[in-house]
């Protein structure tokens, strides 16, 4: 080995170059929870008086880091005030017919669309406000010239028409379905982007409801599949629904006073037990 001395010429040494080519990509695992709320159960109202159901509080545990993966959405039961869908008050058929849920259900399908966008762009939604409003509707698009001269649309009107859309995804399962499939196959070719430095190697997708709202649970499971799912796969990711109770669940029951489950009046349930 060679000593070196004071004297000694000094050398200069720098290290190799750090590879040019492109690194490898972040793998994520995408995690989606959506929480369907039961006839008149609003947290937003319910929450103050400890009312809320636990679906409401499933919600609220349930993990929300956009940067990590996780998404969490939830729809306030049927009757209840849900802006996002431009209902502003209560409403009596809401709360007597169910009026509103199918609108929650597409509210559902869109929150799955943009969680998946805004991970993957870090940040910006593929629907804005007014879009998902628009969209989770049945508003028609009428011609733009009639024979009495040029028609004005109404904002809603003009966001679908600007979608290109005659209708919005309520009440027309062949726009919906054709809608959602072509977001689909958008938010598959930007994930397989090489420009896209996020990886999924899965998704998880835990469903949530009650009452009615479970009811709404198992129709966005289906028409998910119907437009989101492609051989088990969503934006060409492996996907995973988490609808069922564990395998260890041999029985679930909900226990209530007879008098009281007659009325069907679940706030005033005291006996929130379930037994496994």
């Amino acid at each position: 080995m060679k000593v070196c001395t004071a004297l000694d010429k000094p050398s200069i040494t720098k290290p190799a170059e750090h590879p040019r080519a492109m690194g490898h990509k972040c793998e994520f695992i995408l995690n989606i929870g959506m929480f369907f709320d039961g006839t008149g159960n609003n947290w937003y109202e319910d929450a103050a008086g400890q009312g809320h159901s636990n679906v409401a509080r499933l919600w609220r545990a349930y993990k929300n880091n956009s940067m990590e993966g996780f998404f969490k959405h939830y729809a306030p039961g049927v009757g209840t005030p849900f802006k996002d869908i431009g209902e502003e008050g209560r409403s009596v058929f809401g709360a007597g017919f169910g009026w509103g849920g199918e609108n929650r259900i597409v509210w559902g399908l869109l929150q799955v669309l943009n969680s998946m966008h805004r991970f993957l762009k870090s940040g910006p939604l593929i629907f804005e406000l007014n879009q998902v409003e628009a969209l989770c509707s049945n508003t028609t698009v009428p011609s733009r010239f009639a024979d009495s001269g040029p028609v004005s649309l109404t904002e809603a009107q003009t966001i679908l028409d600007g979608l290109g859309l005659r209708t919005g995804l309520v009440d027309n399962w062949s726009t919906r379905h054709a809608f959602m499939s072509e977001c689909a196959g958008k938010l598959t070719m930007l994930h397989n982007d090489p420009k896209t430095s996020i990886q999924l190697t899965g998704i998880n997708l835990d469903v949530f409801g009650f009452s009615r709202g479970a009811a709404q649970a198992r129709v966005f499971c289906n028409w998910l599949q119907q437009g989101l799912l492609v051989n088990g796969k969503m934006f060409g990711v492996p996907a995973h629904i988490r609808m069922q109770p564990e395998p260890v669940m041999k029985n679930c029951v909900h226990f209530a006073e007879k008098r009281k489950a007659g009325c069907n009046a679940r706030k005033q349930f005291k006996n929130q037990e379930v037994k496994a």
